[in-house]
């Protein structure tokens, strides 16, 4: 009798282990298409001045949105410091729907009206031979002029909206703790944004804005290594604040492109280390890692916004 047979069966499959990294990036990817198929739908509606009106605020103040990419530099030793020695800057992408302006005032027209009386004493013929006869005589003048004070447009926008990092590296050691590790990380994103001003001397095509805004930022599930040890970590969610200064140019009618440079710091007080095996981490390894991480950079922007009133308007 002939034994069963120990080959496997043409056309079968092994489940595959999915890493989780290569979830969490779908699942970042799948939420950035998502919205960014929401904010197209928004801008190629037709502007039309009735569903204008019908949409309640904030969202009448919706006008457009701004995409943009940025290479950051960072220091891999101290990422506390400014650092723009960097040989492998990190890219930063992201995506806004920009509401506003705010802040405008219209024209203001005055008017003055003013009436003048005046009264005259006239004398006339009597009726009575040796009598005196005396009329009053009324006139009455009427002013009236106008002045128009010119306003101003919004110079306050806000952009809402969604900012991701693919490869964060950190090379800790020292006092500080020992880690090395590269992470993604992403959050939502607004941001103030002051302007447009002119620019000194130059064409009106060309503006500047000046930036405030913050990012909501957390890591989870990171991995990493610490004197040959692996471990993964996880951190609480932190506002990461940053400034901007930028310079656009009016390429068309309702397309701005914009870039300049931009400071961003990110802080985590506090560090959850766990061991991705079944081992526990040690006393030893537990001790040698970072309680928070401070990451400072600087970086490059090159983005580009649009109007939807005057990209689709007539």
């Amino acid at each position: 009798m002939g034994g069963p047979d120990a080959s496997p069966r043409l056309g079968t499959s092994r489940p595959r282990n999915v890493p989780r990294w290569e979830v969490r990036l779908k699942s970042v990817a799948a939420r950035a298409a998502a919205t960014t198929a929401l904010l197209v739908l928004l801008g190629l509606a037709p502007p039309a001045r009735a569903q204008f009106n019908s949409i309640a605020p904030p969202f009448a103040k919706l006008t457009g949105g701004y995409v943009w990419g940025s290479l950051g530099y960072h220091d891999l030793n101290h990422p506390e410091r400014f650092y723009l020695a960097d040989r492998h800057p990190f890219v930063r992408g992201g995506f806004a729907a920009l509401l506003g302006p705010f802040g405008g005032q219209p024209d203001t027209t005055v008017t003055l009206d003013s009436v003048r009386t005046s009264v005259e004493w006239v004398q006339g013929t009597p009726s009575t031979p040796g009598a005196m006869r005396v009329d009053t005589m009324r006139t009455v003048h009427a002013v009236r002029s106008h002045h128009t004070l010119p306003g101003r447009d919004g110079w306050v926008s806000l952009a809402v909206g969604y900012q991701y990092v693919g490869a964060y590296r950190v090379d800790l050691s020292g006092s500080d703790g020992t880690l090395k590790s590269t992470f993604p990380v992403g959050g939502f994103y607004a941001s103030a944004f002051f302007g447009p001003f002119p620019v000194w001397h130059a064409s009106r095509s060309f503006f500047w804005y000046a930036t405030l805004g913050a990012s909501l930022l957390q890591l989870s599930e990171a991995n990493g290594s610490s004197a040959g040890t692996l471990v993964r970590f996880d951190t609480e969610r932190a506002l990461a604040p940053e400034a901007s200064l930028l310079l656009g140019w009016r390429a068309h009618r309702g397309v701005r492109v914009i870039g300049g440079i931009c400071a961003q710091h990110i802080r985590w007080s506090s560090i959850r280390y766990s061991s991705p095996s079944a081992v526990p981490l040690t006393d030893p390894v537990l001790r040698q890692l970072p309680e928070g991480l401070r990451l400072t950079s600087i970086q490059f922007n090159l983005g580009v916004s649009f109007d939807a009133s005057d990209l689709f308007g007539k």
